[in-house]
């Protein structure tokens, strides 16, 4: 049984996509995803989130104050 994988990835600013044989441990096929960008994880989305609530310019409090209707 051949296994292969599909490959999303995200480095230095670009998205590619790639398919990967892993029973002959080569890249079959792989392509730059033109204006487009790669998902991301939960935890990364989780680590953007603290990075900027603990960013000293306060932006989290602005854009959350901008939201609210007062």
């Amino acid at each position: 049984m051949e296994r292969k994988a599909d490959v999303v990835l995200y480095d230095k600013g670009k998205s590619y996509e790639e398919l990967v044989n892993i029973s002959t441990a080569k890249v079959e096929t792989f392509e730059e995803l033109k204006g487009m960008q790669a998902p991301y994880t939960t935890t990364e989305e989780h680590e953007v989130n603290d990075a900027i609530k603990h960013d000293p310019r306060g932006l989290w409090r602005r854009s959350r104050s901008a939201a609210s209707p007062t």
